[in-house]
């Protein structure tokens, strides 16, 4: 055997075994993973069918709990313990008792209809007037079922009803833990993970540096309402070091298998080669013969196989070759001709390309002016919310720089409940086609990048570019129209109690002006009655009795012409110099007699001093506070104080009368308001006397106001400017 014909032999081995090693190992890896596959489908299936089961079994406990808690809401034993207080004791602890004990529930607790405990299993049961879903039970009838704030309890909260009233709570926790450890198997190679949305609950058999086969499904809402409701789902996995254990002992035994079969590839590839590689060499001896221009036959080589028919169709193509050799020439010609048009015409489709890029990039431009000049927002993102394009208006709108937000989530710009929401939103509609936002424009919440919200109109619409899904908002902040709206329904509500209050007021008025005529038309009758002259006594009381209710009168008419010179701006001051203390001693001596009639004390502590302003109206101003001050105090005084503050003459009313309530102290002063009429009606007075006084401390350049507390009396404070050098001492 030649150098030559053992270096062929060599080469054709090589290849024949390559071939016959890499079809071994394509089979191999083709069974293995198939193998794999069938495997970790199998288990997903299993997975999967235990993960339905579990949270069916977690559900029907939930649902059998919670009617177990509503059947002992509808309890009367249960309801008379919150309406009778003293029966309470009875058979309550028992009840309460013996009711925790079913399964799951770990602790119970009845609550009366301001969220105190009236009994409850815990020794030291929390406060649940801080639990948020306290309330709307009791104010709505409506039951709730809730994760606790730490995750680790379930509440069941259900209204206690009274004649379809409610008037307490019955609230059972159950124990996530115990509820779950009821229902998974203990199989160490097997983990599972429960969630609430994405925050995990309970974690069990997981290993950290461990590869599983996992399963993470969530179910629909008619499937499990109260787990849906809930948020909550199951992830479980098994690992797969030991459920895919058989496939890779079969795999092993493939390897072995394949290793025999390539020792016996090795014995035939040297056979194959030997045959093979003698034929070759007398055909390559004779293209080489070929090559110099020689005539040459390639068959027959003698083998009468593939070799031998090789050599009979390279007979036919040489005999072609030359033939064809006589036209090449002429065939490049027309082909260059050919390919001279196509490049003309590839020329011209090139200009027409650049014509076209121009207009696009022009249209692209004109589109983009457009967008960074409009005044509302608009942002585009893809569809796993990531922010692709923020144009300035949404800049100025949220605070932020377009290069700040583009790449995050959009979620970045959303207060909750919106932002835990949205991404759901969209993977409802990639999935479903359902839409609840899109291409439906509605108000939502926005958050600016200082952490402030404000409301905004948002209008979102769904688009295809090329093989994405891309979503459009147009935002538009409508924080001032907003604040106007809820000033015109403030200005329309404020008109309405003005002309309520008016109404009131004038009824009051009506009857306030006809109780002294009607003392006055009914003590003239006796005057005029020709059968019945009342004596000399009498008449003296009767004249009397005219002249106060004359004065009552003249008072209220007093008041209304006060009160509308001030509101048409017609009051006029006459002001001049005068000291305080004098006034205050006319205002003491004028309210001394009513006083002393009521065992009221009259106290004084004045500074000595003189201001500019007119005495008259002052002295209203005094009067008006002492005679209310003496008219609702029964017993104890009645105290003014005037000193000189920051340049100011500071007057104090004090009394130990009624007071008023603190809520009521700012109506006061308010035209054609009267904390209490019957009071005022009682006392006598238009009700429009402390509205005259704030009215001319106001025109003096003062301010009044006032301070009291109910049963324990009332301070009214008013302030005016004082002379700049009239203080003095002596």
């Amino acid at each position: 055997m030649t150098l030559n014909s053992r270096k062929l032999q060599q080469k054709i081995s090589r290849i024949y075994l390559g071939l016959v090693t890499g079809l071994m190992l394509v089979v191999l890896a083709t069974v293995s993973i198939v193998l794999v596959m069938e495997l970790r489908g199998s288990l997903k299936a299993s997975l999967l069918n235990k993960a339905f089961h579990v949270t069916k079994r977690m559900e029907l406990n939930l649902t059998h709990v919670t009617e177990n808690v509503e059947n002992f809401s509808e309890n009367h034993f249960i309801i008379n313990s919150i309406v009778h207080p003293l029966e309470r004791g009875v058979y309550l602890p028992k009840m309460v008792d013996d009711f925790s004990r079913l399964q799951s529930i770990t602790a119970v607790s009845i609550l009366d209809y301001t969220g105190n405990i009236l009994y409850s299993t815990h020794d030291e049961p929390p406060d649940y007037k801080k639990t948020l879903y306290l309330r709307p039970v009791l104010e709505t009838a409506d039951s709730i079922i809730k994760l606790s704030r730490d995750a680790t309890k379930i509440f069941i909260i259900e209204p206690v009803l009274h004649y379809e009233t409610p008037i307490g709570a019955v609230l059972a926790e159950v124990d996530l833990e115990v509820l779950t450890s009821r229902m998974i198997p203990e199989d160490t190679s097997e983990f599972y993970k429960l969630y609430a949305r994405d925050r995990r609950l309970i974690s069990h058999n997981f290993q950290e540096d461990s590869d599983y086969i996992l399963i993470n499904e969530s179910w629909e809402q008619g499937e499990f309402p109260i787990l849906y409701s809930l948020g909550m789902r199951f992830e479980m996995g098994k690992l797969m070091a030991v459920h895919l254990k058989p496939v890779f002992v079969v795999i092993i035994q493939l390897v072995i298998i394949g290793t025999l079969f390539l020792v016996l590839a090795v014995f035939i590839s040297a056979k194959v080669g030997n045959s093979l590689a003698r034929p070759i060499l007398t055909m390559v001896e004779k293209t080489e013969h070929a090559d110099t221009g020689a005539t040459v036959s390639f068959s027959p080589v003698g083998t009468n196989d593939e070799l031998e028919i090789l050599a009979l169709a390279l007979d036919k193509r040489d005999t072609e070759l030359k033939a064809y050799r006589d036209t090449l020439e002429e065939k490049v010609a027309e082909r260059t001709l050919e390919l001279s048009e196509v490049n003309a015409r590839l020329e011209e489709e090139g200009r027409k390309r650049e014509r076209t890029l121009l207009l696009l990039e022009h249209s692209e431009a004109r589109t983009r002016a457009i967008v960074d000049n409009l005044l509302d927002g608009i942002i585009t993102i893809n569809d796993r919310g990531t922010i692709d394009t923020f144009n300035p208006a949404a800049e100025k709108i949220f605070g932020y720089a377009g290069e700040e937000v583009i790449g995050q989530n959009v979620k970045l710009l959303m207060p909750e409940p919106y932002s835990g929401e949205h991404d759901d939103y969209i993977g409802n509609y990639l999935e479903t086609g359902t839409q609840k936002i899109i291409g439906i424009g509605r108000e939502v919440a926005g958050k600016r990048k200082d952490g402030t919200t404000f409301p905004m109109d948002l209008s979102v619409n769904a688009m295809q570019v090329r093989d994405s899904r891309m979503f459009a908002g147009i935002i538009r902040d409508i924080t001032d129209r907003k604040k106007a709206e809820q000033q015109l329904v403030d200005a329309k509500n404020k008109a309405e109690q003005a002309n309520r209050l008016k109404s009131e007021f004038l009824n009051t008025m009506s009857h306030e002006l006809r109780t002294p005529l009607t003392v006055m038309m009914g003590n003239i009758a006796f005057l005029t009655d020709p059968d019945d002259i009342p004596d000399e006594e009498d008449m003296l009381d009767i004249a009397t009795d005219i002249e106060k209710a004359g004065e009552h009168l003249m008072q209220l008419i007093n008041d209304l012409l006060d009160i509308s010179k001030i509101e048409a701006g017609k009051m006029e001051l006459n002001k001049e110099r005068f000291a305080v203390r004098r006034l205050v001693d006319d205002c003491l001596a004028t309210m001394g007699p009513l006083a002393k009639q009521k065992g009221l004390d009259l106290n004084d502590d004045v500074t000595d001093m003189e201001i500019s302003a007119d005495p008259l109206r002052i002295k209203q101003v005094l009067l008006n506070l002492l005679s209310n001050a003496v008219k609702f105090t029964d017993q104890g005084s009645v105290t003014v104080s005037v000193q000189s503050i920051d340049g100011r003459a500071s007057f104090q009313i004090v009394d130990t009368g009624c007071g008023i309530e603190k809520e009521k102290v700012g109506l006061v002063f308010e035209k054609f308001t009267q904390v209490d009429g019957s009071a005022t009606r009682a006392a006598g007075g238009s009700g429009l006397g402390l509205t005259i006084t704030k009215k001319l401390v106001e025109l003096h350049g003062g301010d009044i106001t006032a301070d009291s507390e109910l049963g324990k009396g009332t301070v009214f404070r008013f302030s005016l400017p004082a002379d700049e050098h009239s203080d003095h001492t002596g």
